[in-house]
């Protein structure tokens, strides 16, 4: 069963944004989030660029028209939840991605993507099913909105 696609504002995001820096332990942390062009990330739904020293990131989520015309689904929430769990782990992945660690690419994509991804999914499954839900989600969609006025 495929699910339908999360595209988000980028107010959603920044909503979305808040909740889970606030969740990851992230409150500390001057997180600025918006959307930018396929042409700028490099075959990515998301990037994030940190100054560890000042706990200052740049979130970039991958505008909707720029997503590739495939069958791919597209969730920006866990779009955003990954690169915050990347934030989360930024000191060490600083320092695996040092050169002077001389750790290879393919294990710092074992050691950091796929658990940063799979983390990401799990968080964003959890919240779903739990009880905290977003302004975007207690909204009824417009079909419903309109059977209830008559229209």
């Amino acid at each position: 069963m495929s699910r339908p696609n999360l595209i988000l504002t980028i107010e959603q995001l920044k909503e979305a944004g808040l909740y889970w820096a606030g969740e990851m332990g992230l409150g500390g942390w001057e997180i600025f989030i918006n959307f930018d062009r396929g042409f700028n990330m490099n075959g990515n739904a998301g990037s994030v660029h940190w100054t560890l020293s000042k706990r200052l990131a740049n979130i970039d989520i991958l505008v909707e028209g720029d997503f590739p015309n495939t069958t791919i689904y597209i969730d920006m929430e866990e779009t955003l939840v990954h690169e915050l769990t990347h934030l989360m782990l930024a000191a060490w992945d600083d320092y695996s991605r040092n050169d002077d660690t001389d750790m290879p690419e393919l294990l710092t994509d074992v050691c950091i993507e796929q658990p940063v991804d799979a983390m990401s999914k799990l968080l964003v499954s959890l919240r779903r099913s739990g009880p905290h839900k977003f302004s975007w989600e207690k909204q009824k969609p417009k079909e419903e909105q309109d059977d209830a006025s008559g229209d």
